[in-house]
């Protein structure tokens, strides 16, 4: 049998989760898996259960209160992580983000009952520490409440670099480590001399500096965001640039045949009076093929994404690649120009590049932009390549002596952008790139 209080003040401990929890969720808010309120129910169906069952155990075997309480921490993280749509990385980084900043809590509340209550022992879960626990972490859900909704959601949405993600992690995974080595083993010694005031200025000082760190987290990854789009806004300019260059060119060719015209008919003319039907026929011949093609083939409605299209469609054309392409892009397209032509950029770029690798008569770019009726937006290709690849785990390197790989990185990162997915894999000589973009409630970032 157990004694009713200590099991109750157990059971009190564990609501410490519940301003935690807020503040993990706050910035996935656009990321959940389920309803808020389906959300809510089963939230409070997992911690009724893990906080009965870790009370119970703790009271039952006489254990500290942190034994069972970092084991059911980690539970709780496989919950969150289960309940929204993005990697680990991020998951992880967030979660152990909000526990370093809870663990202030956890610290000041001792320091505060340390204060005012004199005989409080700090190996026994108390009431008071827990209200304390309690009112700090909501205090500090509030006030952050504004800045993970508006900021943190940012990051999370369109941020997808899991190095990135995970060094933060370890970084406030340090500070976790540094809040726990700080809490009092003994009041007594709080109480000695200048201790006390010390323990509280160390305690801000460290809470000052990883919302410093946080803010500059922000500030880094939204300049590097910055950078990247600047980089495609640049791109595209110089392909529009391109095509423009080829659009003009064609132009003057055709206002010179006009000029021409005059002289061609009276040579046509002479010919037909002196009965040279061959003459005739070779001169057409020769002048149907000195006339100027128009390269420019209107693709779909965005003048962006034919200027990407048809800057590739040369180039392949300049390298006797063959092109096979079917591009069905919808009207109001929620997905932006500037990513559409990130995407297509990419893929186009690296079959392009790819293929000139090979024989000419093996050289074959197929690309296909379609919906499929469904509220998707389906973006596949499929190349030649010699079949010679580099791989880290699941991801492809590139093979390009001086290439950084980051193409088929920023194609995931733009696809994960709007909720969707990119899938790599090669088959023999024929490399393969699957793009999937929900297009139902999309809203450009």
């Amino acid at each position: 049998m157990i004694e009713i209080t200590p099991f109750m003040d157990e059971l009190l401990s564990y609501t410490v989760v519940f301003p935690a929890m807020v503040l993990c969720y706050l910035p996935m808010r656009d990321q959940l898996r389920l309803p808020l309120p389906g959300l809510g129910l089963l939230f409070a169906g997992i911690y009724c259960l893990l906080s009965a069952a870790g009370s119970y155990l703790t009271c039952r075997f006489g254990l500290d209160n942190n034994t069972l309480f970092y084991p059911v921490l980690i539970i709780f993280f496989l919950f969150y992580h289960a309940t929204v749509r993005v990697d680990l990385s991020r998951s992880l980084c967030v979660f152990v983000s909000i526990c370093a900043l809870m663990s202030f809590a956890s610290n000041i509340a001792a320091a505060f009952e340390c204060a005012f209550f004199p005989d409080a022992q700090i190996n026994q879960v108390s009431p008071i520490n827990t209200i304390f626990t309690l009112g700090f972490g909501t205090l500090m859900a509030v006030t952050l409440a504004f800045p993970l909704l508006r900021f943190g959601t940012k990051l999370i949405n369109e941020f997808a670099l899991k190095h990135i993600w995970y060094v933060m992690a370890w970084l406030m995974g340090g500070f976790l480590l540094i809040n726990i080595g700080l809490q009092p083993t003994y009041y007594s010694v709080l109480r000695e001399g200048t201790v006390f005031i010390s323990y509280c200025a160390i305690l801000g000082m460290m809470f000052t500096l990883q919302l410093a760190v946080c803010f500059l987290f922000y500030q880094i990854v939204m300049t590097m965001m910055a950078l990247d789009t600047e980089r495609q806004r640049v791109r595209i300019l110089e392909v529009q640039e391109k095509q423009f260059q080829a659009q003009q060119a064609y132009l003057a060719d055709t206002s010179r045949m006009r000029h021409d015209l005059r002289h061609t008919i009276l040579a046509l003319k002479g010919m037909a009076d002196a009965g040279d039907q061959a003459g005739i026929a070779d001169f057409l011949d020769r002048y149907v093929k000195s006339m100027p093609v128009n390269e420019v083939t209107n693709f779909c409605a965005s003048n962006a994404v034919n200027a990407t299209l048809n800057h590739f469609a040369r180039a392949a054309r300049e390298d006797g690649i063959r092109t096979i392409w079917r591009i069905d892009l919808p009207e109001n397209c929620p997905v932006s120009d500037m990513d559409l032509c990130g995407i297509l950029g990419n893929i186009l770029e690296n079959a392009v590049r790819a293929c000139k690798n090979i024989p000419e008569s093996d050289r074959s770019i197929r690309l296909t932009v379609t919906t499929m009726n469904e509220p998707n937006l389906y973006i596949v290709a499929a190349n030649t390549f010699d079949g010679k690849v580099r791989r880290k785990g699941s991801s492809y390197l590139s093979t390009r002596e001086g290439g950084t790989g980051m193409g088929l990185t920023s194609i995931t990162i733009t696809a994960q952008k709007y909720g969707g997915s990119a899938r790599f894999h090669h088959e023999g000589c024929v490399f393969c790139t699957d793009v999937r973009i929900p297009l139902d409630g999309v809203v450009e970032s």
